[in-house]
């Protein structure tokens, strides 16, 4: 069973305080991922021994900081881990023509510093809208052409897509090394 409780925005301290509470006591992973807006490592510590003391078990904590998961790994025998970033092997962007040339998945992921503009196009990076035109149906209101939240600093569905394919992967492989032991 997997849970999304993401809370976008807002950082972990308050969720770290009710952990055990608010996602459950039966965790075997756990994922911090809120760099975007929580830099203080006191947060990202509390973050994660509360995820380590609100269930019946400790979970596998991933991503965070390096230096606390490190500590908690040393002096607490945490399990740890730290996603990567998933670009090894990701042929780089170069022009509009040659993106054409990469798999869907991989266009626009990696863009060097003369080509970044490319990469970093909110028409690449994001792929939304609020309203698709329907003949049966005239909305009350004037609709956005795109949701609040398209800003600079975020990266845009490409990254995110990569990151969760990152994270499918370290899951797979964890249980394949698990059914090699235990089989």
């Amino acid at each position: 069973i997997t849970r999304n409780i993401a809370q976008g925005g807002l950082g972990t301290l308050q969720g770290a305080l009710g952990s055990g509470s608010i996602y459950g006591n039966e965790v075997d992973v756990i994922v911090w991922d809120s760099s975007m807006t929580e830099k203080n490592a006191a947060h990202i510590d509390l973050f994660e021994r509360q995820a380590i003391l609100g269930g019946n078990r400790a979970p596998f904590l991933l991503g965070g900081d390096a230096n606390i998961m490190k500590a908690l790994h040393e002096n607490a025998d945490a399990d740890v881990g730290q996603f990567g970033s998933g670009l090894i092997g990701i042929a780089e962007t170069i022009d509009e023509e040659q993106v054409n040339t990469l798999p869907w998945a991989a266009q626009y992921l990696k863009c060097n510093a003369q080509n970044n503009d490319l990469c970093r196009n909110p028409n690449i990076r994001f792929r939304t809208k609020c309203w698709v035109d329907r003949p049966d149906v005239t909305p009350p209101t004037n609709q956005r052409a795109h949701p609040k939240g398209q800003v600079g600093w975020h990266p845009g569905f490409r990254s995110h897509q990569l990151t969760g394919r990152v994270l499918a992967f370290t899951i797979l492989k964890a249980l394949q090394d698990a059914i090699n032991v235990w089989s």
